[in-house]
């Protein structure tokens, strides 16, 4: 049995040491055909690589990447689309390694393996697996930097300037927009490996803080403003503000809503209105009239009051700003007169109410002077219905200024009186002689002060006691009101005789009028020893009496007006103190004694020579 065994176990073997040595042979035929060559079934890309040598199929490999990446990769952001082809986005695909792969397929292992594989591939053949992409990152960044520069944009908000041609620019608001560069890179990548043809890049947009509706409303009112100059009027006066000048004024602030809104800086209108306001203002004036025979002729036209209120103009040219017309006229208040001239007919001045006179002859010549200039100055004066005559506002300014020469009033002195050179000097006796008048005539006295000595030319229809002084200076007035419903003419005049003279015109009032007295009382006997005194606005050696010695008293008078069944009583008391005989000799120009020889000479002394003026004192408080 054994050597049956052994035959039969010999044969197989050798059998399959034959076959194994005929695949072999196969194999090695195979490769020997296949030298350097693609076996037959391997393809990769889509591209049958069977038989191809290593060139050939890097040639055939490379024109299929090339194709690849000539495809373009569309990219797309804010509206815009830019296209690159893939090799210009850094794809990068290795044609050398799939090479290799295609020949190393089938040639590697133990022969019958291979064998076998080999008759697989024939049969079924082999795709090879794609190759695996790389992008060049700083290649892509080039590009996104490249399209990042075309649509990266600035925020802008929305705001507004003023031309050189006085035009309201108005720079539109802008949403800012940012490629992110770092995600659009990402998306490049996948889009790339995925074979995509379209991919959209990631750009951030920011919006701005002020849009174009928010500075719309504040364009326009500039427009309005700048549109012209503004023009004020009244009359014939006009005041231009230019353009120029409102460009300086504008501005443009935003609110808290955030809208813009015009802003002007009101200072410069504000100094122009109160200029203005100065320019046009004026008091009214009333007419002064002369009465002629029972005419009444205009002595001085009256005036109306002219006022600006500067805040109400201001208000008034904004408006004017705000409004398609710059042109305005001046919101001007205009006040009548209270004694208006073309009215002078129905003023009730139709007859004399009462007269007076005093005489101011032997006066010196400066008191002769303010005497007649105090007169002229109230000379046509009317007072209306319910209004109060002040004598220091009727004649005004008592200056060397306003015409007044240096006179003589009395100074009260540790309630001595004393007789002293004064500026206007003698309008005292204007004063009282109006005031004489208003008391017969039975008007409102509402301030008067006595002299400080009785003077006997002041008495009035024989009557002491009624005489008044005056100081604007020292606030001393003459005051009266008329209490009647017609206007009252005060008119008042000098003659060549030195005598001046009040006469009141109106109507007569219904009233009845009742004087008491005068009682004298506490008398005060007067020292008639002479005073002489230097007195420097005099002339050198020139001398003037300007007091007598006369007693001092106290009088009291009672005036009682009544009218319908009312009666309005007036106590008019004054306290004269004794005056005394007084003398001034002037000292001005006085000769300077010729000085004794002495070692030192002698420093000379200012001297006035005989043609100077006087020195002039400082005006003092008195009674003139």
């Amino acid at each position: 049995m054994r050597p049956i065994f052994v035959i039969l176990l010999v044969v197989p073997v050798t059998l399959v040491l034959l076959v194994a040595i005929g695949v072999a042979v196969a194999v090695a035929n195979y490769d020997a055909t296949y030298q350097g060559r693609v076996y037959p079934g391997v393809s990769a890309l889509g591209e049958d690589l069977s038989g191809q040598s290593r060139e050939e199929a890097r040639r055939l490999l490379g024109e299929h990447v090339a194709r690849i990446l000539a495809q373009p990769l569309a990219l797309a952001a804010g509206g815009q689309e830019w296209r690159q082809s893939a090799a210009e986005l850094g794809l990068e695909l290795e044609v050398d390694s799939l090479v290799d792969q295609a020949l190393a397929v089938g040639r590697q292992g133990w022969v019958l393996p291979r064998a076998r594989g080999l008759w697989e591939l024939r049969q079924s053949g082999r795709t090879l697996g794609a190759i695996q992409p790389r992008v060049n990152q700083e290649t892509a960044l080039q590009v996104l930097r490249r399209i990042a520069a075309q649509i990266d944009r600035p925020t802008i908000d929305a705001a507004l300037s003023i031309g050189r041609a006085f035009d309201v620019q108005v720079t539109p608001a802008q949403s800012g927009r940012k490629l992110d560069q770092g995600e659009s890179l990402r998306r490049i990548r996948n889009a790339l490996v995925g074979g995509e043809d379209r991919v959209g890049l990631v750009a951030a947009e920011t919006s701005p803080a002020v849009l174009d509706e928010q500075v719309a409303a504040a364009a326009e009112k500039a427009r309005t403003i700048l549109s012209g100059p503004l023009t004020l009027t009244y009359g014939q006066q006009v005041w231009t503000v230019g353009r120029d000048e409102l460009r300086t004024m504008l501005r443009f602030e935003r609110r808290a809503s955030g809208a813009f809104e015009v802003v002007l800086d009101q200072a410069p209108l504000e100094a122009l209105a109160r200029r203005i306001a100065g320019e046009v203002e004026q008091t009214p004036v009333d007419a002064r009239f002369a009465w002629a025979q029972g005419r009444l002729e205009v002595l001085r036209p009256s005036r109306p009051g002219v006022s600006l209120e500067p805040e109400q103009a201001v208000q008034a040219m904004l408006a004017a700003l705000a409004s398609p017309n710059h042109t305005l006229k001046l919101p001007v208040s205009v006040a009548k007169a209270a004694v208006p001239m073309e009215e002078r007919y129905g003023l009730g001045i139709k007859e004399l109410v009462e007269e007076s006179s005093t005489t101011f002859a032997g006066s010196v010549p400066a008191k002769r002077h303010n005497i007649r200039l105090a007169a002229e100055r109230i000379n046509g004066t009317v007072v209306p219905p319910g209004a109060t005559f002040s004598f220091n506002e009727a004649v005004g300014p008592t200056t060397l200024e306003a015409g007044f020469r240096w006179g003589y009033a009395i100074q009260g002195s540790n309630g001595v009186p004393k007789t002293v050179p004064s500026v206007a000097g003698g309008i005292c006796q204007v004063a009282t002689t109006l005031l004489h008048s208003v008391f017969w005539a039975g008007y409102t006295i509402e301030e008067r002060y006595p002299h400080l000595y009785w003077i006997p030319n002041y008495a009035s229809k024989g009557t002491i006691g009624i005489d008044t002084t005056v100081d604007e200076e020292a606030g001393l007035d003459f005051r009266f009101t008329n209490p009647t419903s017609s206007h009252l003419l005060i008119q008042a005049w000098t003659d060549e005789s030195d005598k001046l003279h009040f006469a009141l015109y109106g109507t007569k009032p219904d009233w009845k009028v009742e004087v008491e007295g005068p009682t004298k009382s506490h008398p005060r006997p007067a020292d008639p020893k002479p005073i002489v005194e230097d007195d420097p606005t005099l002339p050198y050696g020139q001398r003037v009496v300007v007091e007598a010695a006369r007693d001092g008293f106290d009088v009291r008078l009672v005036r009682k007006v009544t009218s319908q069944g009312e009666t309005r009583t007036l106590n008019l008391v004054s306290r004269y103190q004794p005056s005394h005989n007084v003398t001034l000799v002037g000292t001005a120009g006085r000769p300077t004694p010729t000085p004794s020889p002495v070692a030192t000479p002698a420093v000379p002394q200012p001297t006035t020579g005989p043609g100077d003026q006087p020195p002039q004192p400082t005006p003092t408080p008195a009674q003139r």
